[in-house]
Formats: C-alpha cells, structure tokens, sequence
C-alpha cells in the first residue's frame, strides 16, 4: 500500500500516470515546467510577434507563453476550426508529440485531444522551430 500511496508503484510496476514530482516526461511535468527549447521559442515570438499579432495555442503552450509575455493576443484554443488564418500557431513539446489540452473559460473542465499536425501542415508556413517546438503562420 506504501508503494502505491507514494506513487512510487507507478514508476516499478509500468502504470501510465507516474506523478509529475517522480518522472522528468509526462503531460503532469509539461503542466508545470518549460524546457530550454520552449523558452527560446517564448523568446523568439516575444521578439518577433507585436500587437495587433495574435498568437494561438493550447493550455501546455499557455504556460510556455508566459514565461515570457508578448506584447501580442494570447489565445488558449488550436483546434483547426477555431484557428485565426492570419494568427500564429505555437506547438510545444506536447502538442508534437500528439497530445493538446483544452479548457472551459472558468478552467473546471479540461479535455484531452489529439493534436491535428496535418492541418497545420496544410494550412500555414512553419516559421520557427527548435525541433521539438514550432511556430507556425
């Protein structure tokens, strides 16, 4: 039970939520930290990006985004019909891999989804890129 109760049973027996205080990877670290790459994106958008310039990501990206704030729109949704055409689109870590967060305006609700890269293949130029972040417009 000590096993259990302390996560630790998590990290010997192979369960896929290993907290986020015992693993360096998982989407519980990426809710909480910003990795070198990530912050020289956040600089990068903070350079190059001006108001009226709105730039579009998810919650995993929200965190990132703030760690150095624009002077830019910060919107928290990247779903493909929700997505401005003239925006800026910042992918992280996460979102590469496959995994976008969303969240109701009161922040009660959170949904999990996976992130649609074809569109944003498709539909914008990627402008930056750290090789495991991208920016898109």
């Amino acid at each position: 039970m000590v096993v259990h109760a302390t996560g630790l049973g998590a990290l010997f027996f192979g369960d896929e939520t290993v907290p986020g205080s015992l693993a360096a990877a998982n989407s519980n670290v990426e809710n909480f930290s910003v990795s070198t790459p990530e912050f020289a994106t956040a600089v990068w958008l903070q350079n190059n990006v001006r108001y009226p310039g709105i730039i579009q990501s998810d919650i995993f990206g929200h965190l990132v985004l703030l760690s150095e704030p624009g002077s830019y729109d910060l919107l928290d949704e990247i779903v493909p019909r929700e997505v401005d055409k003239s925006a800026y689109v910042y992918l992280s870590t996460e979102n590469l891999r496959g995994v976008s967060q969303a969240a109701t305006e009161n922040l009660t609700y959170y949904s999990v989804y996976q992130t649609t890269l074809p569109f944003f293949n498709q539909h914008f130029y990627v402008v930056y890129s750290t090789g495991v972040t991208r920016v898109y417009h």
